[in-house]
């Protein structure tokens, strides 16, 4: 009884993943504004009840691809080097930045899923959130972050600049060429004034590079 349920329970699992692979699909190269569950069903080759029995709903099924991604993400972040502080938060940003222009529609659904969340970032961003609040606990472990600025609070405004620099590019009001640098520019004008010793330095050389980019 117990193995036919542990069956049943990697099945469910396995299908769920195809799901969510094929929707990410779906979003990279459709979008998601004009997305319904039967564009998604008929992508995913299932039938929307199934979607509707897994996800609830297209927001959902949207909501629940974007955490699949996110994690993805995360996971790749982590286990791809052994940077620490400044140089963890601009690989990070680095990393995000190259993922988006790579799929633009793609992000443009994680965006939405993202406004979708009853926590906004704070719940399908979490793990994005933990990174960087980590990489600041690295500066301020080497006293380089003034002494009353909690590492948590901080990386919680650099999210909400990186993301609203991602809308407008979205929206179109951002070239591809200039996100990075954009992305770049707005993490250094936040750190600059709450970072010192070689992190102020790392993060002025940042700094210069992102706007010598925005002028080519």
């Amino acid at each position: 009884m117990v193995k036919v349920m542990a069956l049943s329970s990697i099945k469910r699992l396995d299908r769920r993943r195809r799901i969510l692979s094929s929707v990410r699909d779906y979003l990279s190269k459709y979008g998601y504004e004009k997305a319904s569950m039967k564009d998604l069903a008929d992508h995913c080759e299932v039938s929307i009840q199934t979607l509707y029995n897994n996800f609830e709903s297209r927001d959902g099924l949207i909501l629940a691809s974007a955490d699949d991604v996110y994690r993805f993400n995360v996971n790749k972040i982590e286990f791809a080097n052994d940077l620490h502080g400044v140089e963890m938060i601009f690989f990070i940003v680095d990393s995000i930045g190259r993922d988006a222009l790579e799929a633009p529609k793609l992000y443009g659904a994680l965006l939405y899923a993202v406004k979708l969340s009853k926590n906004g970032w704070r719940s399908t961003l979490a793990d994005s959130h933990r990174l960087y609040s980590e990489a600041i606990r690295g500066i301020k472990e080497q006293g380089e972050l003034i002494e009353f600025m909690d590492p948590d609070f901080l990386a919680g405004r650099l999210m909400t600049r990186l993301i609203n620099v991602v809308e407008d590019w979205i929206a179109g009001n951002t070239s591809n060429n200039q996100l990075q640098a954009l992305r770049n520019v707005e993490v250094c004008l936040l750190l600059l004034g709450v970072v010192s010793g070689s992190a102020q330095q790392a993060v002025l050389t940042k700094l210069q590079e992102a706007y010598s980019q925005l002028h080519i």
